[in-house]
């Protein structure tokens, strides 16, 4: 159910422009590559198309391995995005919270909003994480 109705705000709200994603959105396809996204929303920005991938936790966990195999996917230019909803949220911030302790929180009024910086980094190609933070 979950799926219906995030494919629905995707469709028909502004809502990735709210997550940051810029360009109009021309095509949205579920579970694609063969199962490895929940999402992919093609997007036209100027002359250029560029697909983001989605992945979808509803009170469900987000493991390293899986992170792995979905930022080693995403072809350049493409864009990752996770979108976490319930306890599943608790469950990374746990991972990281010793990390986020010792960190100068510049700019940063709640340790809980560090999570966001790491999140966007992961739905990055390029990032490597470092091993700390996915144990």
């Amino acid at each position: 159910m979950h799926q219906v109705v995030l494919t629905g705000l995707l469709r028909h709200t502004r809502l990735l422009e709210f997550l940051g994603v810029n360009g109009v959105p021309t095509d949205l396809r579920i579970e694609t590559q063969k199962r490895l996204y929940d999402f992919t929303v093609t997007v036209q920005e100027s002359t250029v198309k560029s697909e983001v991938h989605i992945e979808l936790k509803v009170d469900a966990t987000l493991g390293e391995k899986q992170i792995k195999r979905q930022m080693a996917a995403v072809a350049e230019g493409d864009s990752l995005l996770y979108v976490l909803i319930g306890d599943v949220w608790l469950q990374v911030y746990d991972k990281v919270k010793q990390v986020i302790d010792q960190a100068d929180l510049k700019g940063y009024p709640y340790k809980i909003r560090v999570l966001d910086g790491i999140l966007w980094y992961l739905g990055k190609p390029t990032f490597d994480p470092p091993s700390v933070i996915l144990r």
